[in-house]
This record gives C-alpha cells, structure tokens and sequence, in this order.
C-alpha cells in the first residue's frame, strides 16, 4: 500500500511544509491507521449489515481526511 503511494507525495501541502522523510512517515502513520480501522472492526461481534455500515462509514471518512490534508 505504501508504494503504491509514494509516486503521490508531496513536500508542500497547503497547510504543511514537510520533506520528503517526514512525507513517507505521514505516509506510513496513514496506511497502518487504515490497516487498523479495519482490524478492529473485523475483530467486533456484529452482524453482517452492521459490519457493511461501518465499512462504509470509516471508507468516507478515510476518503475526506486524506483530502482535507491539502485544503
């Protein structure tokens, strides 16, 4: 997931100034948040539907806060 990602990086990011070693642990920090979101709902006693839900809710919310880090 990582390097699938690196192409993508920037040093400048409208609120950020950062180089590229801070880039690649933002980057890091991101992918091991996402890996773990859906850990932890994997690990949840829940039915199916509810499980669906989640999923969904926490891929909108991953979609806008990685958006919201070049607003």
């Amino acid at each position: 997931m990582i390097e699938t990602k690196k192409a993508y990086l920037k040093n400048h990011y409208k609120r950020y100034e950062i180089g590229t070693e801070e880039s690649l642990i933002l980057l890091n920090i991101l992918a091991h948040n996402v890996i773990d979101m859906n850990l932890d709902l994997l690990k949840r006693d829940m039915s199916e539907d509810s499980r669906k839900q989640i999923f969904e809710a926490l891929y909108v919310y991953r979609l806008y806060g990685m958006k919201s880090l070049n607003e």
